[in-house]
């Protein structure tokens, strides 16, 4: 069985993003299930892909969801991006961001996921020297939530 046979585990798939991903997975003809705590998604935006409720740091409901639908690759979307907020409340952008991203990655690797698609952000790049930037610009975080995307993406 090839990776493409399984399902994609969409992180913050009933938020803005991660729907229309679901959308498009689904139109591709993948079985998806969508993995969000609901606290910035909403119900209604998951169409008609199973949907987990649960934190992305709780390994064994990450597992578990693994196990029971088959996942074979991750799409992670399920992070706080909020930069003024970011900068008022740093703890809580690094643990969901950084540590909750830590505790799914562990969790999706026993799984046996190996195929991982991780939502970045320009804002690992600071105030780019030219623009459109390149992936080979300079990593140059100017805020906590920054910080939190390009210590993931590291």
């Amino acid at each position: 069985m090839s990776s493409l046979d399984g399902t994609v585990l969409v992180t913050g798939g009933a938020g803005y993003i991660g729907s229309h991903t679901v959308r498009a997975l689904r139109e591709a003809g993948r079985d998806v299930v969508v993995y969000d705590s609901l606290e910035l998604g909403r119900r209604e935006a998951v169409i008609d892909a199973p949907l987990v409720i649960g934190n992305i740091a709780d390994s064994d409901l990450v597992t578990a969801t693994c196990n029971e639908h088959g996942v074979t690759q991750l799409v992670h979307f399920a992070a706080y991006k909020a930069v003024g907020e970011s900068m008022k409340s740093p703890a809580k952008y690094w643990r969901n961001n950084v540590a909750g991203s830590v505790e799914l990655y562990e969790a999706c690797l026993a799984a046996g996921v190996h195929d991982v698609v991780f939502s970045s952000s320009c804002s690992v790049n600071g105030t780019p020297a030219a623009v459109p930037v390149s992936e080979d610009a300079p990593i140059h975080p100017e805020s906590v939530y920054a910080e939190s995307k390009a210590m993931v993406e590291r």
